[in-house]
């Protein structure tokens, strides 16, 4: 049940401000205990199944945070960040838990930042910061990452409208190229990737501020093929908060939907709600 309760929760803190959280309880909202910092343009959350982390840098010279939110208790807690930069966190920063011990960070980059490529994992248990290779293209706002539990290796976009995108795998310490979808040169503000099965599913992203599109695709792990699917329907297309979440491994009568956040109308980053009901849609996810 603890794990249901938390997948909804970061289904919500994905489209809402991180200045409080949220949680669905029969159909109504149901605030709970503020976050311990404010917002940043550097921000990603992850579930761990039983806690909520949220890491967050203001701007490029801050200290960054790194917290821990207690549902049983509904309080925060400030977590270990010795050994990051300054600013370690920024546009495009992406976080993942590995089901186990570990939370696997691509650190985003600004769009003037030429060459950032770090790439950290966080140890749940021990509350250190680990440096690991560095992904072997520079991040940005297009940044996106996920486990597969099909092969226990984590994949990810990296990269932003300024640098061109690659898609790659990390395992033992060491990234691998991969075939990246051929229509896809971009990725940018939004796009996401989520693991299902034998699968992984994308968003691109507003790579284009200037046209709207909803590109969403999947990627065939065992034959390294990438497939078009269906846009997402939503008319001004993915921005700044575009998102995935897969709950099938704990709600079964979820197993086979992904819901999505098309999270913002081009050069508008005040409109995050996917539509005009406030109501994530759900997309087949086979």
């Amino acid at each position: 049940m603890m794990r249901r309760y938390l997948q909804l929760l970061v289904l919500t803190a994905l489209f809402l401000s991180l200045s409080c959280t949220t949680v669905v309880q029969a159909g109504k909202w149901t605030e709970r205990s503020a976050t311990n910092v404010s917002g940043g343009y550097g921000e990603a959350v992850v579930g761990t199944g039983d806690d909520i982390y949220v890491a967050r840098c203001p701007y490029a010279t801050s200290t960054p945070s790194f917290s821990r939110y207690d549902p049983d208790t509904d309080s925060w807690i400030s977590m270990n960040t010795s050994g990051l930069p300054s600013g370690a966190f920024r546009n495009g920063m992406s976080m993942v838990w590995d089901r186990d011990d570990h939370i696997y960070a691509l650190f985003g980059g600004r769009y003037s930042d030429s060459n950032r490529t770090l790439f950290y994992r966080y140890s749940i248990t021990n509350d250190v910061w680990e440096q690991l290779t560095d992904t072997p293209h520079a991040q940005g706002a297009g940044d996106a990452i996920t486990w597969s539990e099909y092969d226990d290796h984590v994949y990810a976009l990296i990269g932003s409208n300024e640098r061109e995108t690659m898609f790659a795998r990390y395992s033992y310490d060491s990234w691998d190229a991969l075939t990246f979808n051929s229509n896809w040169t971009f990725t940018d503000d939004g796009a996401s990737l989520v693991s299902v099965g034998e699968y992984l599913y994308a968003l691109r992203g507003e790579y284009d501020e200037r046209v709207p599109n909803g590109d969403f695709a999947r990627y065939h792990i065992p034959t390294a093929t990438w497939e078009d699917m269906s846009d997402i329907p939503e008319s001004e297309g993915v921005g700044d908060g575009g998102s995935l979440l897969y709950i099938g491994d704990w709600m079964d009568e979820h197993d086979d939907h992904i819901f999505a956040l098309g999270g913002g109308a081009r050069m508008n980053p005040l409109d995050t709600i996917f539509t005009s009901t406030a109501s994530p849609v759900i997309v087949g996810a086979r």
